[in-house]
């Protein structure tokens, strides 16, 4: 009843993942060769037994016809693998360390004697890679320990890899020439890349990551929806040793240097700390490993910004001005930053009298009358720029350029746990599950309260990633990996109050203070909102048939991204420039963008017709079959087929549009009567052929290729 119970899931997640998406990630790997007499011919039926050192499991196989053994599904870790067959001694092979998506060879000749006889010899175990096309790079554990890492942040070790590089500081590596965001980065078999962006944003601790694969070239069937490379990592599980550590990193600004232009020593307190435990609940069989890493970060930056003076705030321009520039149409002396009022502007014609002022014009064109001694009467402000130029606070420095001087705080917190338990729940079963929680927290500079420098008032940002994996024996030569995982992230910028219609701006419907863009000064007003909820849910399942030369993988991926993104691009932008405020015939020497913004003189004002939330969806399948062929001892052909549909994004509400060139105008979804723009792709079909050969019997040499 049990064995029909186990049968009836596996078949039951077949089922559902053959609806399904992405790339089906290996988080094992396995171990094969061949098993020999002195004279060389093969042994078939000789029992392979590998045993778990760390966690006592064992997995064992018997040879075939063609004397060749597969153990297949095997966790990173280090094995011990004994051979046995009748009217031959029995051979351990110690030590052998299997890493993530490790294929490894071990050829055994066996010597003739008792069953009961041991003899402990070194196998023929292939530090290089003979079973396979693909190439990639396994940073190790020790590595990651022992190389000094910014922020902590394992995957930055990707860069070792020949063929990845970065240009931007907030991306991730790209592989082998492909673009930005076209990676993965995959943790125990389920992506914790943002499925809209394309992203990292959240990664364990580092001392809880046991290894990762970097694979750049030669992706096998199994590998699909990505261009350059597949990151594979997997966190640590526990063994039947309680094993842990504590760290803290801490750094302050008592040895720092002073920056010449800030007034005392800028402040800085960070912490970054945490742990890791592992350990049996169950010896040999049932183990659990949890981590937790703490940051936190209090600091000062130091700003320097041009802010208007005391006295331009109440409308006296007086200290700006200066020399003689030129002259008006009417003959006028205009001055240096002069300040022209707008409300004056009319049109004179050369060689007649002008009935405002009474003067003859010199020359066609505009003309504008100066306020008296560069001073705009209060009584000509416009009432919500007067508002809005209260906003900025009183210089802290002398002068009309970078005379505001200040250190502004900046403060970050955050906090993420990882919890993993492994379980042998029979000799063919291996389970395990995973759940990570990171919750990250910035308070980020700004000049003032107002200004629109230095970011928002405040990030947070929250991540949810888990996996469940169950790999199943059902025959010595047939295995079944399932496995489900979900990632979830939440990123909000907290602004400011809608405060539109207490600065006297009605009908903005707009979250935070509008974009104030003064040339030549800081601005005031909020960045953009944000606030977008990614979801990812994936199941995956792989089978690996072993026959004869014949090692065969067939699976599927199943993907959906429930993606809900708040779509505020814009919190309204008024610019102001001195254009308004300037003689227009020494336009760029007379006027100011601050006289311009008392008066409510805007040069531009831009804003988004986007008030609500994106309500986007899409799913994802890919199915692949993949056989690796062991035509001679020494030569491998891998050849597969991989099928992907990747749905065109849906927007439940029919809220969307594209331009239709043959109507000279946007369409809506509406109209069209459905949730999409583009129809899905279905003809993805890719195949892949490549070869591993060792030529001329060189042990230590390989020769790939592969379409």
């Amino acid at each position: 009843m049990k064995r029909a119970n186990f049968v009836l899931l596996s078949v039951l997640m077949l089922t559902i993942v053959c609806c399904a998406a992405a790339r089906a990630q290996s988080i094992f790997g396995s171990i094969q060769g061949t098993v020999m007499d002195g004279s060389g011919a093969v042994l078939p039926g000789a029992l392979v037994r590998a045993r778990n050192v760390n966690t006592g499991g064992t997995s064992e196989v018997r040879t075939n016809e063609e004397g060749l053994y597969f153990l297949g599904e095997l966790r990173p870790s280090t094995y011990d693998i004994e051979v046995e067959a009748t009217g031959f001694q029995k051979t351990l092979q110690s030590g052998v360390t299997l890493r993530v998506e490790d294929r490894l060879r071990a050829d055994f000749t066996l010597t003739p004697g008792q069953i009961s006889d041991v003899v402990e010899v070194r196998a023929d175990v292939q530090l290089v890679q003979t079973e396979s096309n693909t190439l990639g790079r396994v940073v190790e554990e020790n590595t990651i320990k022992q190389l000094p890492l910014y922020g902590r942040n394992a995957f930055e070790l990707v860069l070792l890899t020949p063929g990845a590089q970065k240009t931007d500081a907030d991306e991730q590596p790209r592989l082998s020439g492909g673009r930005a965001r076209t990676g993965e980065i995959v943790l125990d078999g389920g992506s914790i890349t943002t499925p809209r962006r394309g992203q990292v944003f959240t990664q364990p601790n580092l001392d809880a990551i046991q290894e990762f694969k970097v694979q750049t070239n030669g992706l096998s069937a199994e590998f699909g929806r990505t261009v350059g490379g597949v990151v594979n990592a997997t966190l640590k599980s526990g063994t039947n040793d309680i094993h842990g550590n504590l760290f803290e990193f801490h750094r302050n600004n008592s040895i720092n240097a002073r920056n010449v232009f800030s007034p005392r020593n800028a402040k800085l307190i960070q912490n970054q700390f945490g742990g890791m435990v592992g350990g049996p609940i169950i010896k040999n069989r049932l183990f659990f490993f949890g981590d937790y890493e703490g940051f936190r970060q209090a600091s000062e930056s130091l700003i320097n910004r041009t802010l208007p003076t005391v006295r331009m705030k109440s409308g006296d321009f007086g200290e700006l001005l200066g020399a003689v520039v030129g002259r008006d149409a009417l003959g006028r002396d205009v001055r240096r930053n002069q300040i022209f009022d707008p409300a004056t502007t009319r049109a004179v014609t050369a060689g007649q009298i002008d009935p405002v002022s009474g003067r003859m014009a010199t020359a066609s064109g505009l003309v504008r009358d100066a306020f008296t001694n560069n001073i705009i009467p209060t009584n000509r402000f416009d009432a919500p720029a007067q508002r809005l130029a209260a906003l900025y606070p009183d210089p802290t420095q002398p002068g009309l350029a970078q005379n505001y001087t200040m250190l502004v705080p900046i403060g970050l917190r955050n906090n993420k746990f990882d919890v993993r338990i492994d379980w042998r729940a029979t000799e063919k079963d291996l389970i395990f599950g995973r759940y990570s929680w990171d919750h990250q927290y910035s308070d980020t500079a700004r000049p003032f309260e107002a200004s629109s420098s230095g970011g928002a008032r405040g990030n947070f940002n929250r991540y949810l990633t888990g996996a469940l994996g169950w790999t199943r024996t059902l025959t010595p030569t047939t295995i079944n990996d399932a496995r489900f995982s979900f990632f979830r992230g939440v990123q909000e910028r907290r602004l400011s109050l809608n405060i539109g219609n207490q600065i006297g701006i009605p009908n903005l419907n707009i979250v935070g203070l509008p974009v104030i863009a003064v040339a030549g000064y800081e601005g005031l007003g909020d960045a953009q909102a944000f606030n977008p909820v990614e979801n990812q849910y994936q199941i995956q399942n792989i089978t690996t048939f072993v026959r004869g030369r014949h090692i065969i993988k067939a699976g599927a991926d199943y993907r959906s991204f429930p993606i809900n993104d708040l779509q505020l691009q814009f919190t309204g932008e008024y610019t102001f420039t001195a254009n308004q405020t300037g003689d227009p015939s020494n336009a760029g020497a007379t006027g100011n963008p601050v006289a311009s913004l008392l008066l409510g003189q805007a040069n531009s004002f831009n804003n988004s017709t986007l008030r609500g939330r994106f309500y986007y969806r899409s799913k994802y399948l890919g199915a692949f079959v993949q056989d690796d062929i062991k035509l001679k001892p020494s030569f491998t052909l891998n050849v597969g087929l991989r099928y992907d549909v990747e749905q065109n994004p849906r927007e439940i509400r029919q809220q969307g549009s594209n331009f239709d060139l043959a109507q000279g105008r946007p369409v809506t979804m509406a109209e069209l009567g459905r949730d999409f723009i583009q129809f899905t792709d279905k003809l993805n079909l890719g195949p892949r052929v490549g070869f591993a050969w060792q030529p001329f019997d060189l042990k230590k040499s390989v020769m790939r290729a592969y379409y």
